[in-house]
C-alpha cells in the first residue's frame, strides 16, 4: 500500500499547488543600498610577507639554513618585487645564499631570453602583416620586461630599451592607430629619460582612443619629474580611483587633497 498511497499523496500535493491562488503569494522587493567597493587586502598581506622575508634574509647573524629556506620562498613572488632582494644577496658572505640568489635571477632572465629567441625565429619565418604585428609587439614587451623587472642593468638595460623601441616602431608602422603601442612607447621613452617625447607618445595614445584616465598617471609622473606640481594635480583629477590599483589610488587621493587644501588657502 505504500506505493499506492505515496502516488496518491504526490498527486494531491500537485493539485493543491496548481489550484492554490497565486495572488496570495507575495514576493516583496525592496531597494537596497549600493555596496561599497573595498580593494582586496592581498597586496598588503604580500607586503607584510615580503617585509618579514627581508628581515630574515638580510640578517647575516641568523643560521644559513633558515635564511636559505626564506630565500626559496622568494621564487613564489613576482620578480619585480623579489629582484631587489636577490640582487642585494649577490654580495652575501654565505656561498649558498649568494649562489641561490644568482640562480633565481638567472633562471628568470633565461626564461625571458628564450621567449625572445623563439619570437625572433618566428618573425623571420613570417611575412603576414598581422602576425608580424603580434610578434613585434611581443618582442617589445619582453625586452621591456627585462628592464621593468630589473633583470637588465646598465648597458644591458640600454640595449633592451633600444631593442624594445625598435620592435615597437616596426609594430607602429603596421598599426599606427593602436593606443596600446603608443602607451608602451611612452613608458619606454620615460624610462630612458626622454620625458618630452614620452609625453607626446602618451597624448598620441589618447588621440588613438586610450581613455584619458588610463594615461593620466603616466602624464602625472612626467609632470612630477619636471616639478610641475600644478600639472600633477590636474592629471590626478582625471584618475578614476575606483578602477586603478591599490598603488595608484592613494597617490591620486593625496594630490586631490592637496588641491582642496590649496583652494581653501587661496579663498582665505
Amino acid at each position: 500500500f505504500i506505493p499506492l498511497f505515496g502516488m496518491l499523496a504526490m498527486v494531491a500535493i500537485m493539485l493543491a499547488v496548481l489550484i492554490s491562488p497565486r495572488a496570495l503569494i507575495t514576493r516583496p522587493f525592496v531597494a537596497v543600498r549600493h555596496p561599497e567597493f573595498t580593494a582586496p587586502r592581498r597586496d598588503a598581506a604580500a607586503r607584510m610577507r615580503v617585509t618579514g622575508l627581508r628581515t630574515v634574509l638580510l640578517d647575516e647573524t641568523l643560521a644559513p639554513e633558515l635564511r636559505l629556506r626564506s630565500l626559496m620562498l622568494l621564487q613564489n613572488f613576482p620578480i619585480r618585487r623579489a629582484g631587489p632582494f636577490l640582487r642585494r644577496l649577490l654580495s652575501d658572505p654565505a656561498d649558498d645564499i649568494r649562489l641561490t640568489a644568482y640562480s633565481l635571477l638567472e633562471r628568470e632572465t633565461r626564461r625571458i631570453s628564450e621567449i625572445i629567441e623563439q619570437d625572433a625565429l618566428a618573425l623571420a619565418m613570417t611575412t603576414e602583416p598581422a602576425m608580424r604585428l603580434i610578434i613585434h609587439r611581443r618582442l617589445a614587451e619582453q625586452h621591456w620586461e627585462l628592464v621593468y623587472t630589473g633583470l637588465a642593468q646598465t648597458d644591458l638595460a640600454d640595449y633592451s630599451l633600444a631593442e624594445a623601441l625598435r620592435h615597437l616602431d616596426q609594430a607602429l608602422a603596421i598599426a599606427p592607430r593602436e593606443p596600446g603601442l603608443w602607451l608602451l612607447r611612452g613608458r619606454l621613452l620615460s624610462t630612458r629619460g626622454d620625458g618630452e617625447t614620452a609625453g607626446l607618445a602618451y597624448r598620441e595614445a589618447i588621440r588613438c582612443g586610450l581613455p584619458t584616465e588610463r594615461a593620466a598617471p603616466w602624464l602625472a609622473e612626467l609632470a612630477y619629474h619636471q616639478r610641475n606640481h600644478d600639472e600633477v594635480r590636474a592629471q590626478m583629477q582625471k584618475v578614476d580611483v575606483a578602477t586603478v590599483g591599490p598603488t595608484v589610488s592613494p597617490v591620486a587621493l593625496f594630490w586631490r587633497a592637496r588641491t582642496k587644501s590649496t583652494r581653501f588657502r587661496d579663498q582665505q
